[in-house]
């Protein structure tokens, strides 16, 4: 009965605190929610919470503290006064008269249990609570919740078991609460007061303090609001900015620099897919005008007209399907389809092929390494191979040579393309791979192409691991290797 009754009052306590919650909760959704969303009102909640925790926790420490002192006090006299009833200096009467002694002058109520040989008898003060004494942590509570006593773990104080007397006695007290209350009561003011007081100092000096470590975060987040589309090289200021904000500060700057790239490349690649189509889609326009008014009974307009209007198509649709690959490229859902197949031949085959439409009277060679097998994918290695080729043939003169090579060393695969062109300044070879990229206008309108080739071909080759070099001389030649690990894409056909 007693412990279902102890674990109520625990019950009890935790509602107390339940709602003592529910108060603070309540306080603090009820502030402003600009307020709410300050830093120093953080650290300053936390700090009344924090303070609140330790009045109450310390000052029922200190209850329990003075309470055990005050015990063991007590239990002194008793043991004194015990020990002359087992010597016989007192009766029964007496050693009743001093219990009630000692519990009226100290607000607890005393009990003991005397165990003679042959019986045991009890004695206690007159509120002593008749009622089975509590022995663990829920009757203690209950004890201290119902009848507001701070009840004490028994002493026994054994005279006869050791062979020193005639009796054992087992020794109870009960501390009223109330009594140490006031001066629990006492000491928690005085916290208050002192928590009071450094919270005005933290709210003054510690938040001026907080302030002033947080004023380069208001500066960045006025810097930041002014960054727009139309305002990219506005940076955040990091001359005033110390510690960990120094840091995030040069960190953000950095990722304005590679935004305002990607931005600016980006309006340069809607600018040049502008250009691109302008001029196909003026022609289409031009030559559909001249056969509204006249093709119609001209055939030979007609013809001319339809021949252009399907070749136009024909670029635009080009350049549609490469851009098509470079977004999938950009967006990573490019697939590959990997297969085995034997690079070398697939080289001499790139060779064969250049030299039927050859019209230049390039020399075309392959230089391969026998039954060089590869597992990647076969028409995307292909289509790499005939940019370089297309670019080789369209930059190199009457007669120049060209080479289709591949080649294997004990850590990667090459294949490429080796031209005698005219070559471009080192300073440009990084630029090649660029979309749109074209080192002289007027040479790339007798060429044709729309300058995405290379960026395809790079595209392409980073997709399946591997990577593009390019080597250039300008009025020498150019030469175009893609390469891949060995111990991933190379095997090795054993006859």
């Amino acid at each position: 009965m007693i412990k279902r009754a102890g674990k109520e009052g625990v019950r009890y306590i935790g509602r107390l605190f339940g709602w003592i919650a529910e108060f603070f909760k309540s306080a603090f959704w009820g502030i402003h929610l600009s307020i709410r969303r300050k830093i120093t009102f953080d650290f300053l909640t936390l700090y009344v919470i924090l303070s609140a925790i330790s009045i109450v926790v310390i000052s029922l420490l200190f209850t329990y503290y003075n309470v055990d002192n005050r015990s063991l006090e007590i239990n002194n006299n008793i043991n004194k006064l015990l020990l002359g009833y087992d010597r016989g200096r007192y009766e029964l009467k007496d050693l009743q008269e001093r219990l009630d002694s000692l519990s009226e002058g100290n607000e607890l109520q005393l009990a003991i249990d005397i165990s003679e040989p042959d019986s045991v008898r009890h004695i206690q003060t007159a509120d002593f609570i008749e009622d089975n004494f509590p022995r663990n942590v829920y009757q203690k509570l209950y004890y201290l919740v119902k009848y507001k006593y701070i009840v004490k773990s028994p002493n026994f104080f054994y005279l006869r078991s050791e062979g020193m007397g005639r009796n054992d006695y087992t020794i109870y007290q009960m501390h009223s609460f109330d009594k140490h209350s006031r001066f629990t009561v006492v000491l928690a003011l005085l916290m208050t007061v002192a928590a009071s007081i450094t919270f005005f100092f933290l709210s003054t000096i510690g938040g001026g303090r907080i302030k002033a470590v947080l004023s380069p975060i208001y500066k960045m987040t006025r810097t930041a609001a002014q960054i727009s589309g139309q305002n990219m090289e506005k940076r955040l200021d990091i001359s005033s900015t110390k510690y960990e904000l120094r840091d995030l500060a040069i960190t953000i700057n950095d990722m304005l620099d590679r935004l305002n790239k990607d931005y600016a490349r980006q309006k340069q690649f809607v600018s040049d897919v502008s250009h691109e189509l302008r001029t196909p889609i003026a022609i289409i326009n031009g030559y559909g005008n001249m056969v509204n008014r006249w093709g119609k009974t001209d055939e030979k307009i007609l013809h001319e007209a339809l021949e252009a209007i399907i070749d136009e198509a024909g670029n635009m649709q080009i350049l549609v399907e490469n851009l098509l690959t470079l977004a999938r490229s950009d967006n990573q859902t490019l697939s590959f389809e990997y297969e085995i197949f034997n690079l070398s031949l697939l080289i001499e085959q790139i060779a064969e092929q250049a030299k039927l439409v050859n019209t230049r009277g390039h020399i075309i060679t392959a230089e391969v390494e026998p039954e060089l097998w590869c597992n990647l994918d076969f028409a995307k290695i292909k289509q790499v191979l005939r940019i370089f080729m297309d670019n080789a043939i369209k930059y190199t003169d009457h007669g120049k040579a060209i080479t289709v090579f591949c080649y294997s060393d004990q850590t990667s695969i090459y294949a490429g393309v080796r031209d005698s062109g005219i070559g471009v300044e080192k300073a440009e070879i990084p630029h090649l791979f660029e979309r749109f990229y074209r080192l002289d206008e007027s040479r790339a309108r007798e060429t044709g192409g729309h300058g995405l080739g290379l960026a395809i071909a790079k595209a392409l080759v980073i997709g399946q691991g591997g990577v593009i070099r390019a080597r250039s001389k300008k009025g020498v030649g150019s030469e175009f290797t893609m390469v891949f690990d060995r111990d991933e894409n190379l095997l090795k056909i054993e006859e």
